[in-house]
Formats: C-alpha cells, structure tokens, sequence
C-alpha cells in the first residue's frame, strides 16, 4: 500500500501528540504541585495550594501522590499508543489505525468522564481539546482506510454466483429445468 501525504502528516502528527502527552505525564510524576495541582485544587476548592500546605501538609501530600498515580497509569497507554504508531500505524496497516481510534476514544472519554464528574469539570475543556484533536488527526486518512476498491474480473476475483434462486431475470431457472417467466 502506498502511503499518501495525508497518512504520512497524521502518524508524524499524532506521534508529536503523543510525545507531549508523554512529557505532560512525566512532568506530573516529577513536579505535581507545578503543572496543575495548583491550578486545579484552586478551582476546585476556592482555597490557595499554599493555605492547604500549611494547615494540612498530609491531606496536600495525597492529593500530590494521586496525581502522581494518574500520570503513571498515563504512561504504559501512551507507550503502547507510541509502539503502534511507529510499529504498525505508519505502514498504514488498517488494524493499527482502528486501535488508536478506538483506544483515544476510550482514554480520553474516560479521562473526560472523569474530570466532569469527579474535579468537577475543572479539566473538561483540556480533555476535549485533546480527544477532539487527536480523533482529527488520526481521521485525516480516513478515506486511505474505509476506501474500497473493486477487485478486478479474473484470478483472484470473487467467483460468480451461480445458484439459481439467487440469479435475477432471465437467468434464473426453474428448480425442476426450464426457465421462469418475469
């Protein structure tokens, strides 16, 4: 199979998304409290990260080990989404691509149930820039994939049908010879 431009800008595109998501998760691992601890626990609570440290340092260590465990549990999905990319999906093979539709559905679904129900749509906007943009990109060769193209008469074609209940007109005959009427 040939690859056309736009499979070859959608795996390049959508293997850069996946690096940054990697790097956004390695950061949260690293650092919590300065990507989006901060940010989140403010607009959840209506509290600054910095009264939560100082009035319950334990309860702001769990909240920073919680996000920790999301990020880590982050980083073998986008590793898998990562090798079959490079592995499968740039050679255009059509197992590879309805994988990482099927599999960005359900992570990012997932993670947007998430962030509505449980922070409180906090980071809805987030995940829906994210599914929105990764489903864009990977549906770019969407034609590539779902095009079918008629197979040729001869070897390897498909072999007439020759039944006679299921020949039309004139061509259908009679169970017992002959031929019917229309």
């Amino acid at each position: 199979m040939e690859k056309s431009k736009l499979l070859k800008s959608s795996w390049i595109i959508y293997t850069v998304l996946l690096i940054v998501g990697m790097g956004i998760a390695v950061a949260n691992i690293i650092s919590p409290h300065d990507f989006f601890v901060k940010e989140q626990f403010e607009l959840y609570t209506g509290q600054s990260w910095s009264t939560l440290i100082a009035e319950n340092p334990k309860q702001a260590a769990l909240y920073k080990h919680f996000i920790r465990a999301g990020a880590c549990a982050w980083l073998p999905g986008l590793g898998s989404a990562l090798f079959i990319t490079l592995a499968a999906y740039r050679k255009g093979k059509k197992w590879a691509w309805m994988a990482l539709i099927i599999s960005t559905i359900l992570a990012n679904g997932t993670h947007l149930i998430h962030a509505g129900i449980i922070h409180g749509g906090v980071r809805t906007p987030y995940w829906i820039f994210w599914l929105c943009i990764s489903l864009f990109v990977l549906l770019l060769p969407a034609k590539e994939f779902l095009g079918h193209k008629a197979a040729p008469a001869g070897r390897g074609s498909l072999p007439q049908i020759s039944h006679p209940w299921l020949l039309r007109g004139s061509d259908r005959r009679h169970p017992r010879g002959g031929y019917t009427r229309k």
